[in-house]
């Protein structure tokens, strides 16, 4: 599946609205783990605002990875745990071309 990041707006700390705030340290966590070869974007909007998701996006190969952080109104209980970062590294290093989602029912 392709994400469309032009549908996602590039993290920036200084431009969230209230409710991406209660999600901020998702978005610093992926900041740390992920280097300076990735972009951060955050996903409003689909479903009636009823999701929220955090992209990753690899600079230079264009592959992503789409992790929900909010999923039918239900914030996602430790949505960045140990298996969802091993996976998105996994998918990063694997040379795949497509994009990845993660916690998605």
């Amino acid at each position: 599946m392709s994400v469309n990041y032009l549908n996602g707006k590039l993290y920036n700390p200084r431009n969230l609205d209230a409710e991406e705030m209660l999600y901020k340290q998702y978005f610093e966590k992926l900041l740390t783990i992920f280097d300076e070869n990735y972009e951060i974007f955050i996903f409003k909007g689909e479903d009636f605002n009823r999701m929220l998701a955090v992209g990753v996006l690899n600079r230079h190969s264009q592959v992503g990875v789409k992790i929900y952080l909010k999923y039918a109104c239900v914030a996602i209980s430790d949505p960045l745990n140990a298996s969802v970062i091993e996976r998105a590294k996994n998918h990063f290093e694997s040379g795949n071309s497509e994009d990845l989602l993660l916690n998605c029912p």
